[in-house]
């Protein structure tokens, strides 16, 4: 698996689903569950754009929580994360 990032947005529709599924493959079930439950609280609190700053740091703190070691923060709200698959090259 290549280090490239790819949005889901810009995949045919027939492979959204299998993307995100190979994704998720690597954690466990309490770290999935912990992942949509952030997905949950930040869908229940929104932030305007540009003004994320809440976002951006409880995404940081989850993806720490979970191993995830390569996370840079980008601009005032922004984060990038790579996530290795099972080719850690």
């Amino acid at each position: 698996m290549s280090s490239a990032t790819v949005p889901l947005s810009v995949l045919p529709s027939r492979h959204r689903l299998a993307a995100p599924a190979r994704a998720l493959a690597q954690f466990s079930d309490e770290e999935i569950g912990a992942l949509r439950t952030l997905r949950r609280t930040l869908h229940q609190h929104p932030e305007l754009s540009n003004e994320e700053h809440h976002t951006a740091a409880r995404l940081v703190a989850q993806l720490t929580s979970i191993g995830v070691a390569d996370i840079r923060r980008v601009t005032a709200t922004g984060v990038v994360a790579r996530i290795p698959g099972r080719d850690r090259s």
